[in-house]
């Protein structure tokens, strides 16, 4: 299944050209790259503690639902502007070293960001092990 956000081939460009380059910028961009993919691993586990954590929850007491619900949009909400932010920052740092974007939607479009979360976690897991050169 290919990626529709996610753009799989350049996120694998920018890791080889940023692990092979003498650059000393490079391994702090490496890091930042590394740092940028938690973050949208981040917010998907934020989307799926929070449901999981509402579907536990007797809603028969409104101001327990409520402050669940509260604590749950607050926690999404930030995982999301700061995966929103990390799109922005990865597609940049791949324009920087002349990479096509990683990210492939529009920015201005939340759920594309929210399904490209989940396709970058999804590429992991579905080549877990796998070697970057």
């Amino acid at each position: 299944m290919k990626n529709q956000l996610f753009n799989e081939d350049s996120y694998l460009r920018l890791i080889k050209i940023l692990k092979s380059s003498a650059d000393p910028d490079a391994r702090d961009d490496l890091s930042l790259v590394q740092d940028i993919l938690i973050s949208f691993h981040r917010y998907v586990d934020a989307v799926v503690r929070g449901e999981q954590g509402l579907s536990a929850i007797d809603n028969s007491d409104g101001t327990v639902w409520r402050d669940a619900v509260s604590q749950y949009d607050q926690s999404r909400h930030s995982a999301h502007e700061l995966a929103i932010q990390n799109a922005r920052l990865i597609n940049r740092l791949a324009d920087n070293y002349k990479v096509d974007p990683v990210y492939l939607g529009d920015l201005d479009q939340r759920h594309q960001v929210a399904d490209f979360c989940l396709e970058a976690d999804q590429f992991f897991f579905r080549n877990r092990r796998m070697k970057l050169s």
